[in-house]
């Protein structure tokens, strides 16, 4: 009974034994030559990591097929992109630069915008962007530091400046000397295809660019000069500055059809010899198109008659000048049978408003009513721009009365009570063109008005149906001696002009106070427009 009860205890522990090494998992690693055992608490752990990594499995599994369906969505959207014919596609890119021009500018800060980022979406967009001349057709100098700029621009041009197609030109930085002389080279490289140049003037050494020997400019056509108050014009010990003189430049230009110049500061810079050097150059000025003269500071009456008269064939006309002063006007009538877009604009900033309005009203006569009125073909004008000429009322609907393609205005006007219609009137009869009749005026095409008012009654003339965008606020009164005497808006009038109209106004931008007592007219003017800034 012994034998057999010890046999059933050696039967028991074996059972048990083996019942252990079921449980343990033996791991060999052959590098180590070693065992580790893993108990039931490890192999629960690995059981629950796997379990875990296999769930993080499913949730990849189905962002990437989330992923694949918006991929694919993504290439039916593109897939007309891509079958555009390369022209098309050349157009949308040129529909990316920035709005200031085509432009190579070596900064680094430049580089992620268009067109060199598109040149990084694929391959097939790098190389039609490469072989696009109009891409990279300007050149475009700012905060440029001498050998900086060369570096960069020498590893732009093989790359950005195909051989062929219009090229334009830009320094509007103050050049060094190394820098001046990078811009010759350029100019003298490119002169055969340039057909746009901006220059900030700087010195009379920066100028000897004008007097390039055997400079083929029959593709220039556009010149826009800016003389700035760093201009650092040579001194002659007998007489004092000596000014540049352009002449060699100007007859040059046998092609030029546009003209823009900027005299930042004309007491450093002798703008009316400048402008003497235009008037006298022999060149075809009759052919020039776009005309701008921007001078902050006094231009005579004379110097823009002789302008006019010269430059017979303009379709644009801008002048900005502190004032203009009537000596020497003529009597003769100015032709300008093409002009579409007028502007006349000046700023005034120590002169009180009697002497605002006493000055103007001599340079008025002389441009607009007698002796010389400007012969413009006023149903044909497009832009009207007449700043702060103060114009009587009467005066104004005469010119406007006619002006039946007009598609922007811009105008600053007194008090009705500063002109008198009766003397509008007893000036007809110098001028029979103006008839102002005192009734409704329509502008079937105009689109956009910014006018700066002292009261309502100019509004309270206009028809405008096709009125899009309307910019109102007042005039700047030198007698006000707060903002609180300023003028309420001209709210009611603004509702009635609209209304009389029947337009869709979508951009309304107002300046000034509204009172209290017209708070429910201004909430029935914003249901009339869109967007109200």
């Amino acid at each position: 009974m012994s034998n057999q009860g010890d046999a059933v205890d050696l039967d028991a522990a074996s059972a048990q034994d083996s019942a252990d090494i079921q449980l343990e998992i033996i791991e060999f690693d052959a590098r180590q030559d070693d065992r580790r055992i893993m108990t039931p608490t490890g192999y629960d752990l690995a059981q629950s990591q796997i379990l875990t990594l296999e769930a993080e499995l499913r949730d990849l599994q189905q962002k990437v097929v989330e992923v694949s369906a918006r991929l694919q969505c993504l290439r039916v959207a593109v897939a007309p992109l891509k079958r555009l014919p390369p022209e098309v596609l050349a157009h949308i890119f040129m529909l990316t630069l920035p709005k200031h021009g085509r432009m190579i500018v070596p900064r680094s800060n430049e580089k992620n915008t268009p067109p060199r980022s598109l040149r990084d979406v694929c391959s097939h967009w790098r190389a039609l962007v490469d072989d696009m001349p109009a891409l990279w057709g300007t050149i475009r100098l700012v905060n440029t530091n001498g050998s900086g700029v060369e570096d960069s621009w020498g590893r732009l041009h093989p790359i950005h400046l195909p051989p062929a197609g219009p090229l334009a030109i830009s320094m509007t930085s103050y050049p060094e000397h190394s820098t001046a002389l990078l811009l010759k080279t350029l100019v003298v490289q490119n002169i055969s295809r340039l057909h746009a140049l901006h220059l900030h003037i700087i010195s009379s050494t920066f100028l000897t660019l004008f007097n390039l020997d055997a400079a083929d400019t029959r593709h220039l056509n556009s010149v826009t000069l800016n003389f700035t108050k760093n201009s650092r014009l040579s001194h002659d010990p007998g007489t004092g500055p000596r000014h540049p003189s352009l002449l060699p430049f100007f007859e040059k230009l046998a092609n030029l059809r546009s003209l823009k110049m900027v005299f930042d500061s004309p007491r450093e810079c002798p703008c009316s010899l400048l402008l003497s050097d235009l008037l006298d150059a022999r060149f075809p000025a009759q052919e020039i198109t776009n005309l701008d003269i921007i001078e902050h500071n006094e231009i005579e009456v004379r110097d823009i008659e002789r302008i006019l008269r010269r430059f017979t064939k303009l379709r644009r006309f801008a002048a900005r000048v502190y004032w203009l002063n009537p000596k020497g006007a003529s009597p003769a009538h100015l032709d300008l049978p093409h002009l579409c877009s007028l502007s006349l604009t000046g700023h005034y900033p120590r002169l009180n408003e009697s002497q605002f309005l006493k000055r103007w009203d001599d340079a008025d006569v002389n441009l607009f009513t007698r002796p010389t009125p400007l012969n413009i073909p006023w149903n044909m004008l497009h832009h009207l721009n007449t700043g702060n000429i103060a114009f009587d009322l009467s005066t104004l609907c005469m010119i406007l009365s006619q002006c039946t393609a007009l598609m922007t205005f811009a105008a600053e006007l007194g008090s009705s009570s500063t002109g008198s219609v009766a003397e509008s009137e007893s000036n007809s009869t110098t001028t029979p063109t103006f008839k102002d009749n005192g009734g409704i005026i329509a502008l079937p095409m105009l689109s956009t008005m910014k006018l700066k008012l002292a009261d309502g009654c100019l509004l309270d003339r206009l028809l405008l149906p096709r009125l899009r965008y309307l910019k109102i606020s007042h005039t700047h009164l030198k007698h006000l001696e707060s903002c609180a005497d300023e003028p309420p808006l001209v709210v009611p009038e603004i509702i009635s002009m609209i209304s009389r109209s029947g337009c869709v106004l979508l951009t309304l931008s107002l300046s000034g106070h509204v009172p209290p007592t017209e708070s429910t007219a201004m909430e029935d003017l914003l249901e009339l427009v869109d967007e109200v800034i």
